[in-house]
């Protein structure tokens, strides 16, 4: 993992946040969002339907919550907090000890497995959100590493990534 950081680093040192949003948008279509569903239509699945927000009957509560509210919630705990939280506590603890890339990793994961097991309707939907948790911990790492407001480059992707999601399980 340590060199997947370091190759994407070298690669997307030059670009705008506007670039590095419409790129991390991009491998999320690839993906998640398309490979997904195309595997719940294969296997006449819906992950939402398993959720506690697939009860809420009224749309514009239920796009309000998932689009607004549930992406500055779970950016804010996930990312931010956790992940920001783990890395000073380990370069506190660790010192000069371990390197600091690695420090990041393993805030990154901790913060994906934390993720993933708290979206734990089934095994299959803890998995892709514990993936899911992943990515957003690098792009987290990423923006961090270029200055950029990663919690806002975080909420604004899982709120995009949210609409398309829900839109595509509406169709």
């Amino acid at each position: 993992m340590l060199f997947l950081l370091k190759k994407i680093e070298g690669k997307l040192k030059k670009m705008s946040k506007w670039h590095y949003f419409f790129i991390f948008y991009l491998i999320l279509l690839l993906f998640f969002i398309i490979p997904l569903f195309v595997l719940e239509k294969a296997m006449n699945l819906n992950p939402t339907d398993l959720t506690p927000i697939s009860e809420i009957n009224n749309q514009i509560i239920l796009y309000i919550l998932t689009v607004v509210v549930s992406p500055i919630l779970e950016s804010f705990i996930f990312q931010f907090a956790i992940i920001k939280g783990s890395y000073i506590l380990l370069s506190i603890l660790f010192d000069d000890k371990i390197k600091e890339k690695l420090i990041w990793v393993i805030s990154i994961c901790l913060s994906a497995l934390i993720f993933g097991f708290s979206h734990n309707y089934n095994v299959l939907y803890m998995t892709i959100m514990t993936v899911l948790g992943l990515y957003w911990g690098i792009v987290f790492y990423l923006c961090e590493m270029r200055n950029f407001n990663s919690l806002l480059m975080i909420i604004l992707l899982h709120s995009l990534y949210n609409l398309t999601v829900l839109s595509l399980d509406n169709l």
